[in-house]
């Protein structure tokens, strides 16, 4: 047989302890503070144990009062939602859903309306903790950043968590290099110290410190930016609808995953209700349709990202022009090794980049292969054809794990490859065009002067590096 307490008085006992006085607990329950006193008097009596110790103008909870009060409030609070539930199930379903600030206000509110579009039945309350408040029982579902494991749970993976610079357009023209960024303003977040020096590793820039304003929420950061006050490291999804609007600019491809993911979260009795279930089939939706952007307005990471990814980086593009010009110099079989093991040896850069193995200075190696393949070609070097292939190999590992470490977590990897091998034999190719004219003693002169050009490229890039 259930014991039933004296529900007047566990009443009276957990208002007075959570206002902390008698008459705050009155003014709640609209009695007297006289009647809440005697209720919890006969509570005491009933009970056995003293719950509050009075004392002069203050109430003072004993230990048992305090352990007695820390079980009753969640209880109350979920009496009160259950309450809520029922009274609502002849009228609308009420979908609550527990975000983060910046969430809700980056991503989530933007877009409510197109879920009233679908779901118009449903009368939806936002309410916002932060990532790292507690999953509240009056929730439907939530949105958290993490690993996927939270006790009592089920989450269900929306999106990647990918980190990378952004900043207002008129500071995004003055910023070429990752290395430029130690003379920007680097806006941090407080709760995310690592952000930072997780990305400036990835671009082969580890020992630029960020120093800069530090805000209590992403979202603040990323105002500050769009505002011209510096450039903040921006993160998915908060930065995709100001990358498409142009108030953001990504300067560089470099995405890095920053090792957490965006899930649906809800506890297993919610699968089932109507709300969760159009929320949970819309935001699926809107994965669907949502913009990759880890490679700054080339869209989607699919063939034509892969395509046009190399051409977006000019200390690549003239590495790569420079190995088919290099190749048709030394004449057979260098034209063709040289261009084949390059992409070959690329591959296992970008595994290793994909893989997330660190290679140090990947910004320099990337800008010594311009300048030491530019050089071969001015100085006419016809060094044995293993050197030429060791030389071109070992470069393309950096070149191979840049683009590896850019490579988008929700691209189509496939289709991305194959539109990045062909971007990259077209820029052999068009090397190795340029280089027949090695053949006429006035072309031989303009091909080493391209290769003084290619060596020039690579200097700048690598002062910008240093």
């Amino acid at each position: 047989m259930r014991r039933i307490p004296y529900l007047n008085g566990v009443r009276a006992f957990e208002a007075a302890a959570r206002g902390g006085s008698f008459a705050a607990a009155a003014k709640e329950l609209n009695v007297t503070p006289a009647a809440v006193s005697r209720m919890v008097r006969l509570l005491e009596q009933r009970l056995g144990v003293s719950l509050f110790v009075r004392e002069a103008n203050r109430l003072a909870l004993t230990p048992p009062g305090r352990s007695y009060q820390a079980g009753l409030t969640p209880l109350f609070d979920a009496l009160a939602s259950l309450t809520d539930q029922v009274r609502t199930l002849g009228a609308n379903p009420v979908l609550t859903v527990g975000v983060g600030p910046t969430f809700a206000i980056r991503w989530l509110i933007p877009r409510l309306a197109d879920f009233a579009k679908v779901a118009p039945q449903v009368d939806v309350r936002i309410t916002t903790g932060g990532v790292a408040a507690p999953f509240s029982d009056d929730w439907t579902c939530g949105i958290k950043l993490g690993s996927g494991a939270w006790p009592g749970l089920v989450s269900q993976a929306l999106f990647a968590a990918d980190l990378t610079p952004v900043c207002a357009p008129r500071v995004a023209a003055r910023i070429k290099t990752p290395a430029a960024l130690r003379n920007e303003t680097l806006l941090r977040v407080a709760h995310a110290p690592d952000d930072w020096p997780r990305w400036l590793a990835a671009a082969g820039v580890a020992k630029l410190s960020a120093r800069g304003p530090v805000f209590e929420y992403y979202g603040h950061a990323l105002q500050a930016a769009a505002d011209g006050v510096g450039v903040a490291i921006g993160i998915r999804p908060y930065i995709d609808d100001d990358l498409a609007a142009g108030r953001l600019i990504a300067p560089f491809s470099l995405s890095v995953p920053k090792g957490e993911q965006w899930y649906l979260v809800f506890r297993e009795l919610r699968r089932e209700e109507p709300a969760f279930r159009a929320f949970a089939q819309w935001i699926t939706l809107c994965l669907a349709a949502s913009p990759a952007f880890a490679h700054t307005g080339e869209g989607p990471g699919g063939f034509i990202a892969g395509l046009s990814h190399p051409v977006f980086g000019p200390d690549h593009v003239v590495a790569m022009v420079a190995v088919g010009l290099w190749g048709a110099f030394l004449g057979q079989p260098a034209i063709v090794l040289l261009p084949v093991t390059f992409p070959l040896v690329m591959a296992f850069g970008g595994v290793l980049g994909i893989l997330g193995v660190p290679l140090p200075a990947t910004e320099i190696g990337i800008a010594l292969s311009a300048i030491v393949l530019g050089l071969m070609v001015a100085l006419a070097a016809r060094p044995p054809l293993w050197i030429a292939l060791v030389l071109v190999g070992a470069f393309a590992i950096f070149h191979g794990y840049a683009h590896g470490r850019e490579l988008p977590d929700d691209a189509n990897a496939v289709a991305f490859a194959a539109g990045f091998v062909i971007a990259t034999g077209l820029l052999h190719l068009t090397g190795i065009a340029f280089g027949l004219l090695a053949r006429w003693p006035a072309g031989e002169i303009a091909v080493r002067v391209g290769g003084c050009v290619i060596a020039f490229v690579g200097a700048f890039y690598l002062g910008a590096a240093l």
